[in-house]
C-alpha cells in the first residue's frame, strides 16, 4: 500500500475495522486488516526515525496507545486468522512476533507495560494453539498455569473443553480442580467474560453428551458425587442460552483479542441454536 494512503489512515480507524471483520469471522479480511495495521505503524515508525535523524520533532499524530501496542495487535490478530484457517505453523510464527515486541522501538513504561502484555497473552495462546491441535502432554502444565493466573481460568476451560470434544480426551480430573470457579450462572462475571462462558458452557454441554454416550447414560463421576450426564447438559444448556441473551443484547461483539476467545456475530445464533438440538436429544426443555 502507497504511504500516501497509508498516511490518511489512522491505526485507532483500523482496528475498528479489525473488529468488524472478526464479528463478521472473515479471517481473509482480517489478515488483510491485520497487515494493513503493521502497514500503517511501520509507516509512523519510519517517519518518526526520518524526523528524528533530522534533528526536528516529528508531526503529532493522535494515537490513542502506544505505537508498540498496534505493532503486537496486528500480530495477534494474523495469528488468530491462522488458527481459524487451520494454518498452526503461521499462527506459531506470528506468537513469536508479538511474544518479543521490546526491540521495537524507545518503550517509556507505558510501553514496556504494553509489551509485558502481549508475552502473556502469547503464553495463554500458545497453550491454546497447542492444545487445540491435540498437544494432550501440555494439559497438565497448562492446568498449573492457569491456577497460577487465575484469572485465565475461563480462557483455559474453554479451550480444554473444546480440545476434549474434539480429540476425545477425558477431562474430569480438570473439571475437578475448577468446580468453585465453575458454580453460579455466568451471568455474575463482567460482560467480556460472558462470551467465554458461553463457549465454555456449549463444549461442556457437547463433552457431557459424548461421556453419556460412552458410559451407556450411567452418569459422570464429578466432585466426589455421582451426578447424571445429562444433568450438566441441562445446566449448562440453561447457562448458554442465559449468556447468549446478554451477547445479544450488546450486539453479539465481544472480543478482547484473544486468540482463544474471540467470539464473532454469527455464532451467537449458531450457538443458540446447537445448544437447543442437544437438549432436545436428551429429552430436556429449557
Amino acid at each position: 500500500m502507497r504511504k500516501s494512503i497509508l498516511r490518511s489512515l489512522k491505526p485507532d480507524i483500523i482496528v475498528e475495522m479489525l473488529d468488524m471483520a472478526v464479528a463478521f469471522e472473515n479471517w481473509n479480511k482480517v489478515m488483510e486488516r491485520a497487515d494493513m495495521l503493521y502497514q500503517c505503524v511501520q509507516s509512523i515508525h519510519e517517519e518518526r526515525q526520518e524526523y528524528q535523524s533530522k534533528g526536528v520533532p516529528a508531526p503529532h499524530i493522535h494515537i490513542e496507545r502506544p505505537l508498540v501496542y498496534y505493532y503486537g495487535l496486528s500480530h495477534l490478530m494474523r495469528g488468530m486468522a491462522h488458527q481459524k484457517m487451520g494454518q498452526v505453523d503461521q499462527a506459531r510464527a506470528c506468537l513469536d512476533q508479538y511474544a518479543e515486541l521490546g526491540s521495537t522501538e524507545d518503550l517509556d513504561e507505558v510501553g514496556m507495560q504494553v509489551v509485558q502484555e502481549f508475552r502473556h497473552k502469547a503464553q495463554v495462546n500458545r497453550y491454546a494453539l497447542e492444545i487445540e491441535a491435540g498437544q494432550m502432554e501440555l494439559l497438565e502444565e497448562f492446568v498449573n498455569f492457569l491456577l497460577e493466573h487465575p484469572e485465565e481460568w475461563l480462557v483455559g476451560l474453554k479451550v480444554i473443553t473444546e480440545a476434549a470434544v474434539r480429540h476425545r480426551w477425558q477431562i474430569d480430573w480438570v473439571l475437578h480442580m475448577f468446580e468453585d470457579q465453575i458454580q453460579g450462572d455466568g451471568t455474575e462475571m463482567a460482560s467480556s467474560n460472558n462470551d467465554y462462558m458461553y463457549h465454555y458452557c456449549y463444549q461442556r454441554a457437547l463433552y457431557e453428551q459424548w461421556k453419556g454416550k460412552t458410559t451407556g447414560g450411567r452418569g459422570v463421576h464429578f466432585a466426589g458425587d455421582q451426578v447424571s450426564g445429562q444433568a450438566w447438559v441441562g445446566s449448562v444448556c440453561y447457562k448458554v442460552h442465559n449468556i447468549v441473551g446478554i451477547i445479544a443484547g450488546r450486539g453479539g461483539r465481544g472480543t478482547d483479542r484473544t486468540l482463544s476467545g474471540d467470539v464473532g456475530g454469527n455464532e451467537v445464533g449458531k450457538v443458540f441454536t446447537e445448544t437447543g438440538r442437544i437438549c432436545l436429544e436428551v429429552g430436556i426443555c429449557i
